[in-house]
């Protein structure tokens, strides 16, 4: 009884929605489609195009070339060219430029696969294959490839071109003669001694803006730049240092120039080249009298006691102990010399210091006090090997 009910309720519900009269329906729905083909007109409505067919109503699917109309629209639908494979080009056959149907692959626009027996861009067949007997990538020039020499695997043209060995690495136009800036991108060539990776490439030098998946190493750093490598992986604003960016690790967001950096925890959140100490942030943890960065002071290195504004400089020792910013460099720098250390054994390692005090007397020479004790000491222990 109760199914009765609900069938009941779900017949009247469209006539209830409607406003029509029920006798409507009675009279006027002989396909039972829920849409009245009316007689009276005024009171109901004539919206069935044929009361006979229970598929043919309005909104109902067109089926073309059937003579039919379906829907209710005044006409059937005209059949067109077809789509067979779905890759959104019409056949040949139905005026478009498909030349295979039949094969989503198959369309103009589409790589071509050479030697696969298929005509894949539809430009009239398939592209030969080019012979490749050095596995360079490239074929062979005689068998239609670009490969000007298919016997060398370092000789293609994306190879690094070599100047003056006699060689045309890269299939250009001949091996060039050797120059200081051969493209005058203002970076020397490497084989006298600059660090241009590609002296023949004028946008090709270190710092240049890569330009990923191209196979070539524009900003010298050793590699091409992937394409899925997104720029700013970690969102934080700063790409990566390999995209020219300044974020020394682009897989961490709280990794930035400027972020806040977290004191001892090995991590280096501002990219400045270090980690934070705890013991920094007291004011003075190397207790050399200077307060650190991080507590407001000038004390470039609070690890170090010997790094702070005004200390002697050693050169060369890749360490900046005076808080100048760079390294002292021997022969450049005014007030470098060069003073022995107290052990002899090593009087020739020199120590280098630039300004502050001077020497103890002990680090100025072999000859001086320190260096006459030694002497006395060889000279007992020569006269007792005697003795014996």
């Amino acid at each position: 009884m109760r199914r009765l009910t609900v069938a009941l309720a779900l017949l009247l519900l469209p006539r209830v929605a409607a406003a029509i009269p029920d006798y409507c329906y009675d009279y006027n729905d002989q396909d039972h489609d829920g849409y009245v083909y009316g007689l009276t007109g005024a009171v109901c409505p004539r919206d069935d195009c044929d009361d006979h067919d229970p598929n043919v109503h309005p909104g109902a699917t067109e089926v073309c070339g059937d003579g039919i109309d379906q829907d209710c629209d005044g006409h059937d639908l005209p059949c067109g060219p077809v789509d067979a494979d779905g890759d959104g080009y019409l056949p040949v056959s139905g005026g478009g430029d498909d030349c295979n149907d039949s094969d989503a692959s198959v369309h103009p626009g589409a790589m071509e696969i050479c030697g696969d027996g298929k005509d894949n861009d539809c430009v009239g067949g398939d592209l030969m294959c080019a012979q490749d007997a050095d596995g360079d990538g490239f074929g062979a020039v005689a068998s239609g490839g670009l490969d000007c020499d298919d016997t060398r695997a370092d000789v293609h043209p994306h190879a690094l071109e070599v100047c003056g060995d006699g060689v045309d690495q890269d299939c250009a136009d001949g091996d060039p003669p050797c120059q200081a800036d051969i493209d005058g991108d203002g970076h020397g060539n490497p084989t006298m001694g600059g660090d241009d990776c590609d002296d023949f490439d004028r946008g090709t030098y270190p710092g240049a803006v890569e330009v990923c998946g191209d196979g070539r190493d524009q900003d010298c750093d050793g590699q091409d730049l992937p394409c899925g490598l997104v720029a700013d992986a970690d969102g934080d604003g700063h790409d990566r240092i390999e995209a020219g960016g300044d974020d020394c690790d682009d897989s961490a967001p709280g990794v930035y120039p400027g972020a806040a950096e977290v004191c001892d925890d090995e991590i280096d959140q501002d990219c400045n080249g270090r980690d934070l100490s705890c013991g920094s942030l007291s004011g003075d943890a190397d207790a050399d009298g200077y307060l650190s960065f991080e507590a407001g002071g000038t004390d470039c290195n609070d690890n170090d006691a010997a790094a702070y504004p005004g200390a002697p400089e050693v050169c060369g020792d890749a360490r900046d102990q005076d808080c100048d910013g760079r390294d002292a460099v021997l022969g450049v720098d005014e007030g470098c010399s060069v003073l022995p250390p107290t052990n002899p054994a090593f009087k020739d390692a020199p120590v280098v210091v630039l300004g502050g005090e001077a020497a103890p007397e002990s680090c100025r020479a072999v000859g001086g006090s320190a260096g006459l004790w030694w002497l006395a000491v060889g000279l007992v222990a020569l006269t007792w090997r005697r003795r014996r």
